[in-house]
């Protein structure tokens, strides 16, 4: 089963959201932010909108649960997020409307607890090798004073549309710089 592209941006969404609502919210002057301590809860601009909850699971293990949630009020995808002992994520997984396992996410991060890469795997597929089969890839990268740059998106499944981040300027869309100005008459010969 794939997953209609409409899922896939609110994935995304989900995904910039591991990296702080508040900073997503920040992002965006049209999203509002309501939070408790382990209830956030975030309207997007489309009438869409998404609950947040941070707590303990059966076995005891931190987690977060994302619902989102069309504008009618239909679920449109769960994502439960596994954290480490130090609230760093560890996993993801993806489910559709249905309840149906559409990815895994695994995160990676560098000798300074900074993350790096979050690898997606489709749940339902398997390279040749019976390897999980890597759909995306979301690439960071940090500067000398350690600021993270824009995720770097690597789509490696043509039947998946590229995601982007939304909430952020698209680097492709950008103006080009104006040359300089020339002037309008040449300049003296010696």
């Amino acid at each position: 089963m794939r997953a209609p592209s409409s899922l896939i941006a609110g994935i995304a969404l989900a995904a910039v959201a591991l990296t702080g609502i508040q900073q997503v919210c920040a992002q965006s002057p049209d999203m509002t932010r309501e939070s408790s301590d382990s209830v956030s809860y975030v309207k997007h601009p489309d009438g869409a909108y998404s609950v947040y909850r941070r707590g303990l699971n059966k076995e005891g293990k931190r987690e977060m649960v994302s619902k989102t949630y069309t504008s009618k009020g239909e679920l449109a995808s769960r994502n439960v997020y596994f954290t480490g002992k130090y609230g760093h994520l560890t996993a993801c997984h993806i489910f559709d409307n249905k309840n149906n396992l559409l990815y895994k996410v695994s995160y990676g991060y560098d000798k300074k607890a900074r993350l790096i890469e979050e690898r997606m795997f489709d749940a339902n597929d398997k390279n040749n090798d019976g390897s999980p089969k890597v759909v995306q890839r979301v690439l960071y990268y940090y500067d000398s004073s350690g600021n993270r740059s824009k995720p770097v998106v690597v789509n490696l499944n043509s039947a998946i549309p590229t995601i982007r981040p939304t909430m952020e300027d698209d680097p492709y869309q950008t103006a080009a710089p104006k040359p300089a100005a020339r002037p309008a008459t040449p300049p003296a010969s010696r």
